[in-house]
């Protein structure tokens, strides 16, 4: 047996009840009466007196107020009351006095447990398996309902992880690693040493990114076999990396095989490290090249609209379909950091399918740090 209680024209916004609202479907009518008073809230008299009339009136059919619990609180709009204030200069501010409607549902928690065999109990011969025959229909039904709906979140879940792509939080290297994009360390273990090889990597991509910064470094790769480790590195300038008869490679070596060894805390004469060097062919078209030579102008307290608007120019005259760069921070020395976007030419978000390369580097300035996003939109190969 249902209970209802509704009360109307309530001179307080559905905002404000629906946060009572959602404390009390939570509880029962006792309870409710019990914590209302506490909570610091506009709406909790007001729900205190409606559920004491809905309580009353369950008294009245003869319901005890244990057995009762809350099957509906809802919270509707009401009429707005048009009202305003005088302000200086003969000036008036008009605002809006919301009202609302409150209904609550009573019911007994017997009255919710569905019991099916007690039609079906009353009913003798034919009529109980035209019900069965009935309820298979309708489970049939729902079943074909329940495909549909698969199919439909299966659909708004594809186009939502293309739609995601660039959007705030996702990197869109990261986001097509696996399946456009290969591994930055591709290697295979097993046992427990997976941990320390993860360190090693990444120790040693933030080494080499900072050493071989005068070279102009894009990428470090690292492949791994059981007793060789293959390092590849991508610069713009590969004869700063190599020098002079192959002396900064042999360094180089000297300088990977230390990091190795305080890591691992004993020699590693076993591992034959062996070092590759690329070179970019067009630093223009690298993200992070681009995105480092803003942040070294940044740092070095250059017009910020004039250092991207020649980066733009120099990149698409490069060949890129479109670039997109996103400075935020305290730009310029603000005191308030903002974020502000530049782009030009067409970096679409649509599809995981373009090749959309990114890089990010942060502008340590005097006054505060500045991170420098770039989206790079390039031809497919």
């Amino acid at each position: 047996m249902d209970v209802i209680t509704t009360q109307k024209y309530v001179r307080l916004s559905p905002k404000k009840l629906r946060i009572v609202a959602d404390v009390v479907r939570k509880l029962t009518p006792v309870d409710a009466l019990e914590k209302l008073p506490f909570l610091r809230k506009n709406g909790s008299e007001t729900f205190v007196k409606v559920i004491k009339n809905s309580l009353s009136s369950a008294r009245q059919k003869g319901l005890s107020d244990t057995e009762l619990i809350f099957k509906e609180v809802q919270i509707g709009e009401g009429p707005r009351l048009k009202r305003g204030r005088a302000a200086s200069r003969g000036r008036w501010h008009p605002y809006k006095k919301r009202m609302s409607h409150i209904r609550v549902v009573l019911t007994t928690r017997k009255s919710e447990i569905r019991n099916p065999k007690s039609e079906t109990e009353k009913v003798k011969g034919m009529e109980i398996i035209k019900t069965d025959e009935k309820e298979n229909k309708e489970k049939m039904v729902d079943k074909k309902e329940d495909m549909g709906t698969v199919k439909k979140t299966t659909k708004n879940l594809k186009s939502k992880l293309q739609s995601v792509i660039s959007k705030k939080g996702v990197n869109p290297i990261g986001f097509r690693v696996g399946t456009f994009y290969p591994w930055k360390s591709r290697w295979f273990q097993d046992d427990g040493s997976y941990k320390r090889q993860l360190l090693e990597d990444i120790t040693l991509r933030k080494a080499l990114m900072q050493k071989l910064k005068t070279a102009g470094v894009d990428v470090v790769e690292i492949e791994r076999l059981p007793k060789s480790m293959v390092i590849i590195m991508t610069v713009s300038r590969p004869g700063v990396v190599i020098g002079r008869g192959g002396t900064g490679i042999e360094e180089l070596k000297k300088y990977v095989v230390s990091i190795l060894e305080d890591i691992r805390k004993k020699s590693v004469k076993d591992i034959k490290v062996e070092l590759k060097v690329n070179e970019v062919k067009n630093p223009e078209l690298s993200p992070y090249l681009v995105a480092s030579r803003i942040a070294s102008d940044l740092e070095r307290r250059m017009p910020y609209r004039r250092v991207v608007a020649k980066t733009l120019e120099r990149t698409m005259q490069s060949g890129a379909l479109g670039i997109k760069i996103v400075l935020s921070g305290r730009i310029q020395g603000a005191e308030i950091s903002r974020t502000e976007k530049f782009h030009k030419g067409s970096v679409p978000s649509q599809t995981l399918r373009e090749n959309i390369d990114y890089a990010q580097v942060p502008a340590m300035t005097k006054r505060g740090y500045v991170g420098v996003k770039v989206y790079i939109h390039k031809k497919g190969e």
